[in-house]
């Protein structure tokens, strides 16, 4: 069900999270629908997404307060798919989901603009939950170098194949600390661009040897 760019609000997430025929409902985008986080807590008590598996909540300005609704669902589980862009839901709100055991299946989670900064980069690389992701977004998040020495320290993105750090602030020295990660074993794409990298970090990552990119 795609209901995006529409101007549901908070009201009427709840009428669709009351709707009783929804139950195999597989895919749910509601991408810039002005739910805010009273719309992100009404989806979120809803009986109704056993099946589902891609939700898309992106550009609701849900915030801090949105994520910890999400995080208090037990009917996410079978999601393999969360974009929760656009949200500004802060260091609290990524803190919040990554200690969620109610998350086991996701695979593609698009963080995009939420100034997560690199105190919410470690509370994901710290995630023991997280532990199948294949697609990381996290472009324009305010991350410099110390929080990508933590995801480069991370266990748990060891299957991740892509991940998006365009748009943040990680320097020469978050370019060498990639370049040195053993934990990466399996990425196929790495989006550096606008990270005021200069010929030093891109000299570590053409001469690592733990890259496979």
């Amino acid at each position: 069900m795609d209901l995006s760019q529409n101007h549901i609000q908070a009201e009427g997430a709840a009428a669709l999270a009351n709707l009783p025929y929804l139950t195999s409902l597989t895919t749910l985008n509601v991408e810039a629908c002005f739910i805010r986080s009273e719309g992100a807590a009404a989806l979120s008590q809803s009986s109704n997404w056993g099946s589902l598996t891609h939700l898309n909540i992106g550009s609701n300005l849900i915030g801090p307060s949105g994520a910890q609704a999400l995080v208090a669902s037990t009917k996410f589980s079978s999601l393999t798919e969360l974009d929760i862009s656009l949200n500004d839901i802060g260091a609290v709100g990524i803190s919040a989901l990554a200690q969620s055991v109610h998350y086991p299946a996701l695979k593609s989670f698009n963080l995009t603009s939420n100034r997560i900064g690199s105190d919410g980069a470690t509370k994901l690389a710290q995630s023991t939950y997280f532990l199948h992701l294949i697609i990381v977004n996290l472009q324009h998040n305010d991350i410099d170098a110390r929080g990508i020495v933590a995801l480069a320290s991370s266990k748990c993105l060891s299957k991740v194949t892509n991940i998006n750090l365009a748009f943040n602030n990680i320097g020469d020295a978050g370019a060498q600390a990639l370049a040195r990660s053993p934990h990466f074993p399996q990425l196929e794409i790495l989006n550096l661009s606008s990270n005021f990298i200069t010929d030093l970090g891109v000299s570590a990552l053409a001469e690592s040897s733990q890259l496979p990119v």
